[in-house]
């Protein structure tokens, strides 16, 4: 958190912090959101998290926290007229029963205020396509911008692909 205040009090960026709702309270949460939006820090990518536990673990709300990434976009909004990213998944997130179970819960993200949302990376552009054809079938009329990332250590991204349900060519 202080380097992303860092960087907007000693640069000209203007830095987009990660929130997750992962092992926190919504009052820890919301302090730190409000402690972004006391700072001048106006863009959060809000995310659901993943367990701390590990891969393979169910990932399970933090008593008296938020349920789901929809649930903290809904109270950031509360704190402050946040810009907020939320992530999407063309290749459906691995914990989704279906794409159009994960396409509802998408939906569920922008319309809790949500302005944006960066998908998963990916290696197939007809996967990025069929998504967003999906997401504006449902109503979903936000920016999505495909998410990309540089392959420096291949072992590392497939691995990193095989955790977040995208495929590998």
């Amino acid at each position: 958190h202080a380097t992303v205040t860092r960087l907007l009090r000693e640069t000209e960026l203007k830095p987009a912090a990660h929130l997750t709702c992962v092992d926190a309270t919504k009052e820890e949460v919301d302090a730190v959101a409000q402690g972004y939006w006391d700072e001048g820090v106006r863009h959060i990518v809000a995310l659901r998290g993943d367990p701390v536990q590990g891969a393979g673990t169910q990932y399970q709300p933090h008593p008296g926290g938020y349920k789901n990434a929809a649930d903290l976009v809904a109270g950031l909004k509360r704190i402050g007229n946040f810009e907020i990213s939320v992530a999407g998944y063309p290749e459906k997130h691995p914990e989704s029963v279906s794409s159009d179970a994960d396409i509802d819960n998408l939906k569920a993200k922008v319309d809790a205020g949500a302005d944006r949302i960066i998908t998963q990376f990916g290696f197939d552009n007809a996967h990025f396509l069929r998504y967003l054809e999906k997401a504006r079938a449902a109503g979903i009329w936000v920016p999505i911008s495909p998410g990309i990332v540089p392959i420096h250590n291949f072992n590392q991204v497939a691995n990193f692909a095989k955790r977040a349900g995208a495929t590998v060519p």
